[in-house]
């Protein structure tokens, strides 16, 4: 079974390319899409060439994820891989939580499989890891595509997302067609999602614009009414609850940017703005 990794990275650092390495010899291929929007400095790119696996791809645009997932699936099926792993340099998947996801793949059934997820370590630094189980969804880093069914079922990501709910809506395509999705008992996957305040984690302005309109655009695409517009409701609430709840420095602009976010979905806006 050839294994690959596809790692998205923005503006990496002399410490980013030890860690983009690290594991690199437990794959055949090793996929690194650069979305920074300045050139990466060469002395960076090089090292890159010391590893015959690493293929560096670059998009100085920007495109966001789902293309950039899009693009490395394609070339993944291309080169022949059969699992490919998503990860991004703001996610620690220790060596043998690799490991246990990709024995996951080789000695178990997963005809039906279509991904395999590591457990994501809690806020209080607790897992709930010890044993394999079936779940709903899963987030995009730590997890391995079978591209033999992302392949036969024509999945890819959805464009009109941009950073958020790219992994939600690849979940529910995945369940649609009637797939499962398991999470790995051992694994610990280690992430970062925004910055803490006062012991919350809170957001920029902008990602708040994109959590919105994306919801919305998410609940528009698989659900009907009145489920739909009940989602809309509760969701968007709960919100703009934790808007006023958190980062007092930026509430105003937040807010600005909520809203704007449910304008924008309402003019047919998508992607990257």
């Amino acid at each position: 079974m050839n294994f690959s990794k596809a790692v998205v990275i923005y503006k990496i650092s002399d410490e980013d390319v030890l860690y983009l390495t690290r594991d690199a010899e437990m794959f055949s291929k090793v996929y690194i899409y650069d979305n920074s929007p300045e050139v990466t400095p060469q002395s960076l790119k090089e090292n890159f060439k010391e590893f015959n696996n690493i293929v560096y791809i670059e998009d100085e645009n920007n495109n966001g994820l789902a293309n950039a997932y899009n693009v490395v699936i394609e070339r993944a099926i291309k080169d022949k891989m059969d699992f490919l792993m998503l990860m991004d340099q703001d996610s620690d998947l220790d060596l043998l939580s690799v490991e246990l996801l990709q024995n996951f793949c080789l000695y178990k059934d997963i005809r039906r499989i279509a991904l395999v997820c590591p457990f994501v370590q809690d806020w209080d630094g607790k897992f709930d890891n010890k044993k394999s189980k079936k779940v709903f969804w899963a987030i995009n880093s730590g997890t391995v595509l079978n591209l033999k069914i992302i392949e036969k079922e024509q999945l890819r990501y959805d464009l009109n997302y941009f950073v958020d709910r790219t992994d939600l809506d690849f979940c529910k395509q995945v369940k649609r067609k009637h797939y499962e999705i398991w999470k790995v008992g051992g694994t610990h996957l280690h992430q970062k999602v925004g910055y803490l305040v006062n012991g919350q984690a809170v957001h920029s302005p902008i990602r708040h614009y994109y959590m919105e309109r994306n919801r919305l655009y998410y609940n528009y695409k698989f659900y009907s009414l009145p489920i739909r517009w009940m989602l809309n409701v509760l969701e968007s609430a709960r919100h703009y609850y934790y808007i006023c709840m958190t980062d007092p420095n930026n509430k105003y602009e937040n807010k600005k940017m909520f809203k704007r976010g449910i304008m924008d979905y309402f003019k047919g806006i998508t992607g990257k703005v």
